[in-house]
């Protein structure tokens, strides 16, 4: 009978040790999740998350543009297999008697089927373009790959310079560009108003020399909306004012019937190389544009393409014969 006495008291005994236990357990733990991380881990962590936000704001933000003293086409990168590097040799356009321009929105090589696809765009590119201006171009986030003008005037065996508008990610991120065969006599990049502290504009003024002429080219890409009428009245009185022969080109963000350009183009004696297509309702080629005053235009035209969001205009121009009148634009 002693022993059947005993028997409870065990278990209660057991019993009392393994709640002992499961209390231990529960303090333990309860312990672990009461202080997930200590002060000084804290310290650490917070001033971390504040530094990387501010510099992922930072890199997102948009800034003007930073140039170095002075601009300069980078000549291509030519393959070959022959043992040493064959040199890049611009065309010399002092006893050539017409020139090849054009003007092309790459819209960051995105085609109208949300598609990025720089070699389809590339594609669309006439390969014996003299001077090729481009907007919309830009290089990979951080600058970790080629800068997209750079990749075209790589295939095309074109100089290029990129004429960036904005800073972002830490470099110059976006902007215009110049492809050229051509040598250049000066180069400079005229930035433009901007009133919304985002979407910067310049415009690109270099010289060439055609059939011992020197040639005035001006080119830019202007606001759509905002900023618009007053870049576009800066960039007419600017062009005005440079001696013929001269070239307008760029993504002027303007139609036909606007009144700055038609009244512009009725008071002045230039042409509008692609005057007779029609590409929008407006009965206009859309808001990209060659103007050209003190030269013939031999031949234009417009690739409406896919690849893009706007077409790809040329032209082939000439001098205007010293006997021959220039009319103004019809």
């Amino acid at each position: 009978m002693m022993g059947f006495n005993k028997i409870p008291l065990v278990l209660l005994s057991l019993q009392s040790h393994r709640d002992k236990d499961v209390t231990l357990l529960d303090s333990s733990q309860t312990r672990s999740f009461r202080k997930p991380f200590s002060l000084q881990t804290w310290g650490i962590v917070v001033p971390w998350i504040l530094l990387s936000t501010c510099a992922v704001w930072q890199a997102c933000d948009r800034q003007p543009a930073t140039y170095g003293e002075t601009l300069e086409l980078n000549p291509p990168v030519i393959a070959s297999t022959a043992t040493t590097t064959p040199t890049f040799q611009p065309v010399s356009t002092t006893s050539k008697t017409s020139l090849r321009i054009g003007t092309f929105n790459l819209h960051s090589a995105k085609g109208r089927d949300d598609v990025q696809n720089l070699d389809r765009s590339i594609r669309v590119i006439p390969s014996d373009l003299d001077l090729l201006f481009l907007q919309e171009t830009r290089s990979g986030f951080f600058g970790l790959r080629d800068h997209q003008s750079e990749v075209i005037g790589n295939a095309l065996g074109m100089q290029s310079l990129f004429l960036p508008t904005e800073h972002q990610y830490f470099h110059n991120h976006f902007g215009n560009a110049l492809l050229s065969r051509v040598h250049h006599q000066s180069i400079t990049v005229i930035p433009l108003s901007c009133t919304q502290g985002k979407k910067f504009r310049n415009a690109l003024l270099t010289t060439i020399e055609l059939d011992g002429k020197r040639i005035n080219i001006l080119g830019t890409h202007l606001d759509l909306a905002v900023d618009h009428d007053q870049q576009l009245q800066h960039i007419l009185n600017l062009f005005e004012s440079l001696q013929a022969p001269k070239i307008l080109l760029g993504d002027l963000n303007t139609r036909q019937n606007n009144p700055l350009i038609t009244g512009y183009l009725q008071d002045n004696p230039c042409q509008d190389a692609h005057a007779q297509y029609t590409l929008d309702s407006s009965g206009g080629h859309g808001v990209d544009w060659i103007i050209v005053e003190g030269l013939s235009v031999i031949q234009s035209h417009l690739i409406d393409t896919s690849a893009s969001d706007h077409p790809l205009l040329w032209a082939e121009l000439s001098l205007v014969p010293q006997t021959q009148p220039i009319a103004h634009n019809q």
